[in-house]
C-alpha cells in the first residue's frame, strides 16, 4: 500500500468538505468570527495535504512539456505557497487567506475527481 493509498482511505465525507470549502469561499463576503477562521483554516489545510500527494502523483504521470502538466504542477506550486502563509493578525487577511486556502481545495479537488 502506497502512501497516496493511506490518504485516500481517511477521506473526511464530501458533503463536508463542499461546506467547509463553500463557507471558506464566503469568508470574504461575510466576515465570521476569527475563531470561527482559525477552525476553517485547519480543516482547508487537512483537505490540502490530503489531495496534494494525489494530485501529484497524478501530474507526474502526465507528459513532461505539455500544457496540462505545467498547468497543474503551477497549481500545486501556488498551493504550496498558500499553505506556507499564515492567517495573520487581522479579520480581513485571515479571511483572505481562508478563501485562497478553499479555492486551492477547489482546484484539487475538481482534478481528483476527474482523475476518478
Amino acid at each position: 500500500m502506497s502512501a497516496t493509498d493511506d490518504v485516500r482511505t481517511s477521506e473526511p465525507p464530501i458533503s463536508a468538505i463542499r461546506e467547509v470549502i463553500e463557507e471558506g469561499l464566503d469568508a470574504t463576503r461575510i466576515l465570521p468570527p476569527y475563531e470561527r477562521l482559525v477552525e476553517l483554516d485547519k480543516m482547508l489545510r487537512a483537505e490540502l495535504d490530503r489531495l496534494m500527494p494525489i494530485v501529484q502523483q497524478h501530474t507526474d504521470t502526465l507528459d513532461p512539456g505539455t500544457v496540462q502538466r505545467y498547468g497543474q504542477q503551477c497549481v500545486l506550486d501556488d498551493t504550496r505557497e498558500v499553505l506556507a502563509r499564515d492567517l495573520g493578525v487581522g479579520l480581513r487577511s485571515a479571511a483572505v487567506q481562508v478563501h485562497r486556502l478553499a479555492r486551492h481545495c477547489l482546484w484539487l479537488t475538481k482534478d481528483v475527481e476527474e482523475q476518478s
